[in-house]
């Protein structure tokens, strides 16, 4: 019966609905909460420093100058490359 006391009938569709979709998950109880937990994917950034000449910066293509540095940050943590031993500062 639906809300409104008439006969519901179902009919075969190809396409579930949401509200469908989420009926069946919640039919599973708690074993489905891992679906709809905030899930942040673990980004890491990536920074590479080249030097500079005179004309600016090179072209990524021709890479003429050479590389300084390469680093790797996932908060709190950052990993560095680099051609010389850096200080704190540096």
């Amino acid at each position: 019966m639906s809300y409104d006391n008439k006969f519901v009938k179902r009919h075969p569709v190809k396409k579930l609905p949401e509200l469908r979709i989420n009926e069946i998950l919640n039919s599973f109880g708690h074993a489905v909460d891992p679906l709809f937990e905030m899930n942040i994917p673990n980004t890491w950034w990536c920074d590479i420093e080249v030097a500079v000449s005179d004309e600016g910066f090179p072209d990524p293509e021709d890479a003429f100058t050479p590389i300084n540095t390469i680093s790797l940050t996932k908060f709190p943590r950052t990993i560095i490359w680099s051609r010389k031993n850096l200080t704190e500062q540096e």
